[in-house]
């Protein structure tokens, strides 16, 4: 399986939000997916459309080969986190009644779509595979985990600080084509002029770096 790794260096192949950093389960991904490829469907989804984890009324999942997604909620759009190529989205699922967002592609996205009976099938035929499964779900819930603590400090400055040191570890692909303003109002519910507020009290004390509204180096937060 060839998947566009350009987006990927050492430093992104880690999840860090403030001073926590969990490590992306890339070998466990990779295993996964190169036994659930020969069974996949190529499907291609534009920038802006959702991706839908029911085909045909059955649930399937998708192995990202190029491009990067969104995970947001139904209720309100805001935006949970983004995916990127290697990964496996929808895999969650599989044991899963019910579900509260959906995936929409940030990019080109191109995918191969299994179902989640198959994906069952090639695990249970090689045990040793739902390790590297429960190693992706750990880290989807530790990413939880490191959202909710965001969300709960008491400060909006202090929300919009660690969501500015999340942006400053997204890979460039992210980094340049979305406005550190518009980042934070995926995130978080609060008027653009009061994060257009803190940006420039950060960027006129000299915390952060921006130009043009892009976010391009965290000094000190």
């Amino acid at each position: 399986m060839k998947v566009n790794e350009s987006i990927y260096d050492e430093k992104n192949a880690r999840l860090v939000h403030d001073n926590d950093v969990i490590d992306r389960p890339i070998k466990a991904y990779a295993t996964i997916s190169d036994l659930l490829s020969p069974h996949g469907t190529a499907v291609t989804f534009l920038k802006g459309q959702r991706i839908p984890l029911l085909n045909k009324g059955e649930k399937v999942l998708y192995i990202i080969m190029d491009g990067y997604v969104s995970y947001r909620y139904f209720s309100n759009d805001m935006t949970l986190t983004y995916a990127f190529s290697p990964i496996i989205i929808g895999i969650m699922g599989m044991f899963a009644s019910f579900s509260t967002g959906f995936f929409k592609a940030e990019s080109t996205v191109s995918t191969l779509r299994i179902d989640m009976t198959t994906c069952e099938s090639v695990l249970n035929s090689q045990p040793h595979l739902w390790r590297s499964y429960a190693e992706i779900i750990s880290f989807a819930f530790q990413r939880l985990q490191l959202r909710d603590m965001t969300l709960t400090k008491k400060k909006t400055h202090d929300i919009v600080c660690s969501i500015l040191i999340e942006l400053i570890n997204q890979p460039s692909i992210v980094r340049e084509n979305i406005t550190a303003a518009q980042y934070i109002l995926d995130r978080l519910p609060i008027s653009r002029s009061l994060v257009m507020d803190i940006i420039s009290g950060l960027k006129r004390t000299n915390k952060i770096e921006v130009s043009k509204g892009y976010l391009l180096n965290v000094i000190d937060l």
